[in-house]
């Protein structure tokens, strides 16, 4: 087997470990001494519930159910993962599910795909809507800069708002699409 073919390999595996790894949230630091955590707060609007939603602490083990409504606290150096064994995360502009970071002192890091949201089906209108939705006074910073939005065709509004009031947000994730799918 010649050296290139190899290369292509594992340059090809890498790529598909990459793209089912799932949403990724990693408090990386906080400069506050009590509060040594960045706390994450599973909401909704609207008056479809949404389920399917699931959390593991770390990068391996059992997945644990996620209901909204949840308050969970990260602590510095930990690494987080969430995904949705159900297709859908919103409904509409008006009905969507939200992930509120709160700790101003907390830095935060997220990697992984974020199709892991939506049981990596393709994007539809709205599915990302508001997704990181943040008070503009208690955000920590965030670098999303290793986020994968992995779609190269985009659906309606489907990133609206995606960092809305994210006034921390140190980077933001690559935006690889190229087209906009028909409405």
């Amino acid at each position: 087997m010649s050296s290139s073919l190899i290369k292509a390999l594992i340059n090809s595996t890498e790529t598909e470990v990459e793209a089912v790894q799932p949403l990724t949230i990693t408090c990386t630091a906080s400069t506050s001494s009590s509060k040594n955590y960045v706390t994450l707060k599973i909401s909704q609007t609207g008056s479809t519930d949404v389920t399917g939603l699931q959390y593991r602490k770390g990068t391996s083990g059992a997945w644990e159910t996620l209901p909204i409504k949840t308050n969970l606290k990260i602590p510095v150096g930990e690494s987080w993962q969430f995904q949705n064994t159900n297709d859908i995360l919103n409904i509409s502009g008006s009905n969507y599910v939200y992930f509120y970071l709160d700790n101003s002192s907390a830095s935060v890091k997220l990697t992984g795909n974020v199709n892991s949201l939506i049981n990596y089906k393709d994007l539809s209108e709205h599915c990302f809507h508001n997704l990181f939705y943040q008070s503009s006074s208690t955000s920590p910073k965030i670098d999303a800069s290793e986020l994968i939005l992995p779609a190269t065709t985009l659906a309606d509004s489907c990133y609206y708002g995606m960092f809305k009031n994210c006034r921390n947000l140190i980077s933001a994730p690559k935006l690889p699409a190229t087209t906009l799918a028909d409405s």
